[in-house]
């Protein structure tokens, strides 16, 4: 399942390009490998090929790159590119990400970043070729049942126990926190299950219209007006399908006596009826709390918590998946070009590292909020870091690395300037583990600059 795609090598040194097709062949289902840009052409005309890993200094001096890129997509529209680069060719890198390579990748490479750029251009090319710019991610899940799985290894993981207990009829009880897509999982376990027939998902309790838990399960037979208005209950409408129980934390305790007596005799009334019915229903019960804490706190039913939870499924807050962040950004960025009709084609390098450095404690539902806005503000192109409105993680250390600073001398000569930017620098470099936007933004300028100045004081390579 993990280890898939087709990749091309586009490399003129001869020795690096054994060292890229040993890690690739690691990692991926197929390599490839060129040398020159008439066999890259020759390979896409007879290839099929997803992703192509080229190395833009072979080809920089002889070949205009934007029109290279041209030329690439002319032979295979859907295949995505992840550059090479060293630093003095950083700008060129730049330039081609804006002309519609996927990302660029520094030489000498990091053999993991490498890799995990790969896979995040295999997996946004995987969905855009599965289903398109979607209208709606959730239609989209809906309708397909096709959920995106990402490439990082808790995801794989999550797949793996998916896919072992989804043919089951066992209840599943899925944990998460707040816009993690817990539903959306629910849905996928359906669609790849037996029961794919009929899926009917009961209003969230906390956002009830007053209609009684009940009432929504079994049905009525009188409107709100009191006219004869017969309603079928979700019990019936899922009948040999799929009832999803969403935030069954909020349910009360008489509400989770209700469900427990369903769950244990496989039985429940039609409207109207005093006839018991075979509930052929499999439960999938959602929760943003702990139930299990909630049981031994007495404010859940232990029972019914030991009825539900045969099968626990837990996904991990996207701050945990670090490596599907910039796959579902764009994702979100095609969804939402689509719907405003803007002419948006990515997000800038430091926009891209800023997303993957966030908390994002409203998981996948405030990354699609903050794309959104984004696409609907931003006039450009690309979508630039201050587009994203997200604010750097601890800017307040800074003032507090320069307190320190101050204090560690301790009555030694006074620093000139040009020490204490390097002992600065340094230090919030090392704080934020080396990433140059977060530590350019706290300290207030540009990426530029603080590159220029590490090449300087030499502490960065």
């Amino acid at each position: 399942m993990f280890k898939q795609g087709n990749v091309l090598i586009a490399e003129i040194n001869k020795g690096l390009l054994t060292s890229l097709e040993i890690l690739l062949k690691k990692n991926f289902s197929r390599v490839l490998s060129a040398n020159t840009f008439a066999q890259v052409r020759t390979i896409l005309l007879t290839e099929s090929v997803d992703v192509l890993v080229l190395d833009i200094n072979g080809y920089s001096a002889k070949e205009n790159r934007a029109d290279f890129i041209n030329q690439i997509r002319e032979l295979n529209p859907r295949i995505e590119f992840v550059l090479l680069a060293t630093f003095a060719e950083v700008e060129a890198a730049v330039e081609g990400v804006k002309k519609g390579a996927f990302d660029f990748v520094i030489k000498p490479w990091n053999n993991d970043k490498l890799i995990i750029s790969v896979r995040n251009a295999l997996a946004v090319r995987a969905y855009k070729q599965e289903v398109g710019r979607a209208e709606s991610i959730k239609e989209e899940l809906h309708v397909q049942g096709s959920y995106f799985w990402g490439i990082s290894p808790v995801m794989q993981k999550l797949y793996n126990t998916v896919h072992r207990v989804a043919n089951t009829d066992m209840p599943v009880l899925i944990n998460g926190e707040y816009g993690t897509g817990k539903e959306l999982l629910a849905k996928e376990i359906h669609f790849i299950s037996q029961r794919r027939n009929s899926f009917y998902t009961t209003v969230d309790p906390g956002k009830t219209n007053g209609d009684p838990f009940c009432e929504e399960l079994f049905g009525c037979e009188k409107g709100r007006d009191g006219a004869v208005s017969a309603r079928a209950g979700k019990m019936e409408l899922a009948q040999n399908g799929t009832l999803l129980i969403n935030n069954i934390d909020r349910l009360s305790i008489s509400d989770q006596l209700v469900l427990l007596n369903v769950i244990k005799t496989n039985k429940y009334n039609k409207i109207g009826s005093d006839i018991l019915s075979d509930a052929s229903v499999r439960f999938i019960c959602t929760s943003g709390k702990n139930l299990e804490q909630m049981t031994a706190n007495g404010i859940f039913n232990e029972e019914l918590y030991n009825k539900i939870s045969t099968v626990q499924i837990s996904i991990p807050p996207l701050a945990q998946r670090k490596d599907d962040i910039i796959p579902l950004a764009k994702i979100l960025l095609d969804k939402y070009v689509g719907k405003y009709d803007k002419q948006i084609t990515d997000f800038t390098a430091d926009a891209k590292e800023l997303l993957v450095y966030s908390r994002w404690p409203g998981n996948i539902s405030e990354l699609a909020v903050t794309i959104e806005k984004a696409v609907i503000l931003c006039p450009e192109k690309e979508i630039p870091p201050a587009f994203l409105f997200l604010k750097p993680a601890g800017p307040e250390d800074v003032y507090n690395l320069f307190s320190n600073l101050e204090q560690e001398k301790n009555g030694a000569r006074q620093e000139t300037l040009e020490e204490m930017e390097i002992r600065v620098i340094k230090g919030v470099l090392a704080k934020n583990g080396g990433n140059m936007t977060l530590t350019a933004s706290q300290l207030g300028v540009t990426r530029q600059t603080l590159y220029n100045k590490g090449k300087k004081y030499r502490l960065i390579d």
